[in-house]
C-alpha cells in the first residue's frame, strides 16, 4: 500500500508582490490533490492576502501574522522587503505552525516543503530541514543560495547551469517553459485558440490583463490608450483585475463611462476562454506570459519589472509579442502598437505562431508526476 505524501507551500501574495506566486503554487497543488496527495498553504496575512481564495479550492491555510512593520531581508534588491519580517522569525513562526493543534500531520509525515519566496534563500531551508522530508524551491531569478532537493525554474531558455554555484550537486533541476506551472483550462482550450487564430480571424475583443493587484494601474492607462483609436468596428475590451486592487473602483467608474464596450472581470475562472476569445492582449510579464502562449494570443507585453525585461526581450526576439517599455509615452506606445497589430494580418499570424511554439500548457501534471514519484 502506497503511503499519503503531504505537501505544504509556503508561499505569499500582497499589494506588493503581487497574486502571481500564490496563483501558480495553487496551480500545482491542485494538481496535487487530484494525483492523491494531502495539501495546505502557509502564507503571511499581508495586505492583499489571498487565504480565502485559496480555501475556496477546498485547501487548508495556515495564516502567519502580519508585519508590524517592513523589515528588510538580507537578500539585496528589489524584493527585500517583500517578506515583512526577519528571515528568522518567518522560519520559527512557520515551524509553530506544524504544531498547531489543527495542522493535518505530524512533522514526520511532511513529504515535501514547497517554497515560492524570493526573499527567502538557504538559511531559511536550512532551519526547516529537520522538520520535512524534501523542499522544492520555484524560482525564477537564479540569485542566491538555496538548500533544496528539487528546484523548478520555469523561464524560458533557464538550464540547469544558471545554478550551478547556487545549489548544491544533489538537486534535480526541472527548468524551462515545458515546466510552467499552468492551470489544465490552457491544455483544453489551446487546440480551439490556435485553430480560431490561423487565419488571423477577428472577434473584435481586446483583453487587458495587467495583474491581479495593478498598483501602477496600468489598466488605466491600456484603457486610456484605446480610447485615443479610431474604432471603426464595435471593439469589446476584457479588463481583468483583482477586487482587491487598488485601483478596481476607478477601472469600474471609467469602463461604465467609456465610448468602448468594457467588461470588468474579477476572481476569474475562465481565463483561457477569454483568452481564446480575445483578439490580442494587453499585459505584463509573470506566469501570464505562458498562459498567452500557450493559446498564441498575440500580446502587447508592458515590461513592468526588472525580473521581465530578459524574459521580454527573448519573447520579442522569437517574435511572439510586442515589448513595450515603461515610460512617460506609455499610452502612446501602446496605442502605437495595437495599430501596427489590428492593420498587418500577416504580423499576427506569425506572433501567434511564435507564442505557440513557447509552451504547450502540460507543465503542472508533469512536475506534480515527478513530486509523486521522488518520495
Amino acid at each position: 500500500m502506497r503511503r499519503q505524501i503531504n505537501i505544504i507551500f509556503r508561499v505569499d501574495a500582497s499589494l506588493q508582490m503581487g497574486s502571481g506566486h500564490v496563483m501558480r503554487c495553487l496551480t500545482l497543488g491542485q494538481e496535487l490533490l487530484r494525483a492523491g496527495a494531502g495539501v495546505c498553504f502557509v502564507c503571511r496575512e499581508h495586505e492583499g492576502h489571498m487565504a480565502e481564495q485559496i480555501k475556496q479550492h477546498g485547501i487548508s491555510v495556515f495564516k502567519l501574522p502580519p508585519p508590524a512593520q517592513k523589515e528588510k531581508s538580507r537578500i539585496a534588491g528589489q524584493y527585500a522587503d517583500w517578506l515583512g519580517v526577519d528571515w528568522r522569525q518567518d522560519a520559527r513562526e512557520t515551524i509553530a505552525s506544524f504544531d498547531r493543534k489543527d495542522f493535518p500531520w505530524s512533522t514526520k509525515d511532511i513529504s515535501w516543503l514547497v517554497v515560492d519566496h524570493y526573499t527567502l534563500d538557504s538559511g531559511w531551508h536550512n532551519m526547516l530541514r529537520p522538520y520535512v522530508q524534501q523542499i522544492m524551491v520555484i524560482d525564477d531569478l537564479a540569485n542566491r543560495r538555496l538548500d533544496c532537493d528539487l528546484l523548478l525554474d520555469q523561464t524560458l531558455d533557464r538550464t540547469a547551469g544558471d545554478y550551478k554555484k547556487l545549489v548544491d550537486g544533489h538537486c534535480v533541476f526541472l527548468t524551462g517553459t515545458e515546466f510552467a506551472l499552468l492551470r489544465p483550462q490552457f491544455a483544453v482550450y489551446r487546440k480551439m485558440s490556435l485553430f480560431r487564430r490561423k487565419n488571423g480571424r477577428s472577434s473584435g475583443r481586446i483583453l487587458v490583463s495587467m495583474g491581479g493587484m495593478d498598483p501602477a494601474n496600468l489598466s488605466g492607462v491600456a484603457l486610456a490608450a484605446l480610447e485615443l483609436l479610431p474604432w471603426h468596428k464595435n471593439i469589446t475590451v476584457d479588463m481583468v483585475l483583482g477586487v482587491h486592487a487598488p485601483h478596481y473602483k476607478e477601472i469600474c467608474r471609467r469602463s461604465s463611462e467609456s465610448f468602448l464596450k468594457i467588461k470588468v472581470h474579477h476572481a476569474v475562472k475562465n481565463m483561457a476562454e477569454l483568452m481564446t476569445r480575445a483578439d490580442f492582449a494587453i499585459g505584463t510579464g509573470g506566469i501570464t506570459s505562458w498562459e498567452r502562449c500557450c493559446l498564441g494570443l498575440p500580446t502587447l507585453l508592458v515590461v513592468e519589472e526588472e525580473n521581465q525585461r530578459l524574459i521580454a526581450s527573448r519573447l520579442e526576439e522569437l517574435g511572439a509579442i510586442i515589448a513595450i517599455q515603461l515610460s512617460e509615452h506609455l499610452q502612446n506606445d501602446i496605442a502605437a502598437a495595437t495599430i501596427s497589430l489590428f492593420t498587418n494580418p500577416e504580423k499576427y499570424i506569425a506572433m501567434s505562431n511564435a507564442a505557440a511554439n513557447v509552451c504547450h500548457g502540460t507543465g503542472a501534471e508533469i512536475v506534480a508526476a515527478r513530486m509523486m514519484r521522488y518520495v
